[in-house]
């Protein structure tokens, strides 16, 4: 599955003179229309970080309560020759200096007007210039096996994608009778003395399953104050390798990630942490017991990763 990813780059420019040595905006000092301090720092300033580095506060006529501008600069230099400039009146703290007013480009046109809107909420068919790059996601099977020591099985999925991810499972088995059931329980046919198989009679084991997802970012550890760990069901909250032990019932192993009992849920969204240059792991640990677990023969069940492009 393939869905868009937007991301907003804001871009200044200015007017007149010395072009591109540093843009200012109106603030709303003395009841003018303008930015007030936390859209100028939280948006403007932070969205621009990394172009404009040093800021100061000018008027561009003189008197104590004139129409006050932040003007933001590349580097300290451009902000010191921009001062220089400036006519500095003993009777203010704000020097009266040349403006250049710049804005967010518009269908090519530097917008010299005053904003009123936050930047953050700028949306890209208006203000802003976006760049849309396709999430790209692929899923395949590495290799798993049987522990003989823990009798565990183990089932590996690759995931790569260069954005966050979602997951849940499904699957299916068969039950004493035949019939196929859409939760995964292990399962083989039961054959007669010449080894047929004998039709409509299965041996089902008691299925225990649990996940750990291993070479990925969580979301949930990014965003989230409660500790999040990268298993379900295997008996241990801790991170690395710890020994496996399946605790999950293959029932909660199959909801959705909404359900609050799923692997989805505990575990959240996850994105490689190669950002597609190196697969991610969802590792299914399963071990059987009940009546036939010692049995000797095939037992298998079939497991489904689903996997759902998170970013839009």
């Amino acid at each position: 599955m393939s869905i868009i990813k937007k991301i907003i780059l804001i871009l200044l420019s200015v007017l007149s003179f010395n072009a591109w040595a540093y843009v200012c905006q109106p603030s709303d000092a003395y009841g003018y229309d303008g930015y007030d301090s936390d859209t100028m720092y939280d948006d403007y300033y932070v969205y621009n970080s990394s172009i404009y580095q040093k800021y100061n506060i000018v008027q561009n006529s003189v008197g104590d309560f004139q129409q006050e501008y932040w003007c933001l600069y590349t580097n300290l230099t451009e902000k010191e020759s921009h001062e220089n400039s400036c006519t500095h009146l003993s009777s203010s703290t704000r020097p009266v200096c040349p403006i250049n007013i710049g804005g967010l480009l518009n269908d090519g046109a530097t917008n010299t007007t005053v904003y009123q809107d936050p930047i953050d909420t700028l949306t890209c068919d208006i203000e802003s210039v976006c760049l849309n790059i396709p999430q790209t996601l692929s899923v395949s099977i590495g290799e798993g096996g049987y522990d003989a020591n823990s009798k565990n099985s183990l089932g590996v999925f690759l995931v790569e994608s260069n954005g966050w991810v979602d997951f849940d499972f499904s699957g299916s088995s068969y039950d004493e009778l035949g019939n196929l059931i859409n939760t995964p329980y292990f399962h083989k046919a039961e054959v007669n003395a010449n080894g047929e198989v004998i039709p409509s009679r299965y041996d089902t084991l008691n299925t225990a399953i649990g996940v750990r997802v291993s070479n990925a970012e969580l979301l949930k550890q990014l965003t989230s104050t409660t500790p999040s760990f990268n298993s379900w069901k295997l008996g241990s909250d801790n991170y690395g390798a710890e020994a496996a032990q399946p605790l999950g019932t293959p029932e909660n192993f199959i909801t959705p990630m909404t359900n609050t009992n799923s692997p989805g849920y505990a575990i959240g969204a996850f994105s490689p942490i190669g950002l597609g240059d190196q697969a991610a792991e969802v590792l299914v640990y399963t071990t059987a017991s009940g009546l036939y677990a010692e049995q000797s023969g095939q037992y298998t069940m079939n497991i489904v990763l689903n996997v759902t492009a998170r970013e839009n």
